[in-house]
């Protein structure tokens, strides 16, 4: 389990203990990223996850690399999925 996934599933609330498990230097960036994303639905944020490791796996493979095979990725696939994670977080 990932430290992200044991603060969740241990209901870790100090910003400190989070932070610590999130590789995050400064622990009192834990609370504007709570207010960046508090408006924000469970379902668009686990869409963002799934799309942003979708991409991280395009890039990883080599899109665009010049080698030919089907399961690689273009840069105009690449460009869809990350203006697709942005309209999730667009303000109104």
């Amino acid at each position: 389990m990932s430290a992200t996934g044991y603060a969740y599933a241990s209901g870790v609330k100090k910003d400190s203990k989070l932070a610590q498990l999130c590789s995050i230097s400064n622990p009192n960036r834990i609370y504007y990223l709570r207010q960046e994303v508090a408006n924000t639905s469970i379902n668009a944020l686990a869409k963002a996850v799934t799309m942003m490791l979708d991409l991280e796996i395009s890039i990883k493979r080599g899109a665009d690399s010049g080698a030919v095979a089907s399961h690689r990725a273009s840069s105009k696939d690449l460009l869809l999925i990350i203006l697709s994670v942005s309209r999730l977080f667009k303000l109104t």
